[in-house]
């Protein structure tokens, strides 16, 4: 899906349209879309789908009554972090729950926030799907949902984990 959004200051009265979310138009099976009879103004492309990171993409400039056919969005899929589970003898762990964390800026502080989880099977193997590229801390989880104290987690947070790490 590709959502449109007009950008700028609010036309005069009688000239061009609104400004804000024009409308969403869905893709071919080729990736071509279409939006009609746009009034001129600068517009914000954003592309969006299931299992991939969702885009702002393009700045367009349109004059009244251009096309513009040469516009190319891309989106980058998601991955996936896959293991396994073991206990000190080596041994797998069955149902642990297993969860991501990301590490991001929030008031010039890194900060982890989960971003999915699952739980270990028979063989001690476990899936998370559905993540945007970036840099995970991955907790095999026993008892509490994080059993790392407060100080650790904020200097782990401040490490960077190479990307090629992530499975893609």
């Amino acid at each position: 899906t590709v959502s449109i959004t007009r950008l700028g200051m609010r036309p005069p009265a009688g000239r061009g349209g609104p400004v804000g979310p024009v409308g969403p138009a869905s893709t071919d099976s080729q990736g071509r879309f279409a939006f009609a009879a746009l009034a001129g103004g600068t517009y914000s492309l954003r592309v969006s789908q299931a299992g991939y990171t969702a885009v702002r993409g393009a700045s367009v400039a349109l004059a009244t009554d251009e096309r513009v056919t040469d516009v190319i969005l891309r989106a980058g899929r998601h991955g996936s972090i896959a293991g396994t589970v073991r206990d000190d003898a080596g041994d797998p762990v069955v149902e642990v729950r297993v969860r991501a964390f990301n590490r991001r800026s929030l008031l010039f502080r890194p900060v982890l926030f989960p971003r999915g989880e699952s739980t270990t099977d028979d063989r001690g193997q476990f899936r998370i799907g559905d993540l945007p590229a970036g840099d995970y801390l991955v907790c095999a989880c026993v008892r509490d949902a994080l059993p790392i104290d407060k100080d650790l987690l904020a200097r782990l947070a401040s490490f960077t984990v190479p990307a090629a790490t992530v499975a893609r």
